[in-house]
């Protein structure tokens, strides 16, 4: 081969690899956005067992009584309502559970376990929640219980005011 054809060999190489590396870099960028589309979706998954239960409480009083008074402290409530705001309780810390495991897992953004934790931070902090945990606690994880003991630790006893108190 004479010197021009290698170099015209040579450059049509290169240009070759350039393709492939174009090629490959819009790959990279098609899959990342997949990705994304699969996590926004296992993020949706993830919401909508905790949107119904929400959409529940909201629509049926008796529910909402019993989630709010347990809350405060569920040695008031009947059996049955003690059994109500353990379903209702346990179905929290299972999203909660399961948001924790995805988002270690890289599932779902970081952004979400975030967020989820700033509502367990309140959710944590009402005696019906202490009292639930006292009893249930062994039902998840350890890192689980790790994270959820130091929330209560750092709540102290001060429930938060998302609601107004009855009135008489």
């Amino acid at each position: 081969m004479t010197p021009a054809g290698e170099q015209v060999f040579y450059i049509g190489f290169l240009i070759g690899i350039g393709i492939l590396i174009a090629v490959f870099v819009a790959l990279l960028a098609r899959v990342n956005k997949v990705i994304l589309i699969l996590q926004h979706n296992e993020s949706t998954d993830l919401r909508l067992p905790f949107q119904q239960f929400a959409i529940a409480v909201a629509q049926h009083a008796d529910l909402a009584s019993v989630y709010y008074r347990g809350l405060q402290g569920f040695t008031g409530l009947s059996a049955e309502e003690q059994v109500r705001f353990f379903m209702i309780t346990t179905l929290v810390f299972n999203y909660w559970n399961e948001v924790y495991d995805q988002a270690r897992q890289g599932v779902i953004p970081a952004a979400t376990w975030e967020r989820v934790q700033k509502m367990m931070r309140d959710f944590v902090r009402y005696p019906g929640i202490h009292q639930y945990w006292e009893y249930r606690r062994h039902w998840f994880s350890e890192d689980v219980q790790k994270i959820i003991n130091e929330m209560i630790r750092e709540s102290g006893q001060n429930a938060p005011s998302l609601y107004p108190e009855p009135s008489a």
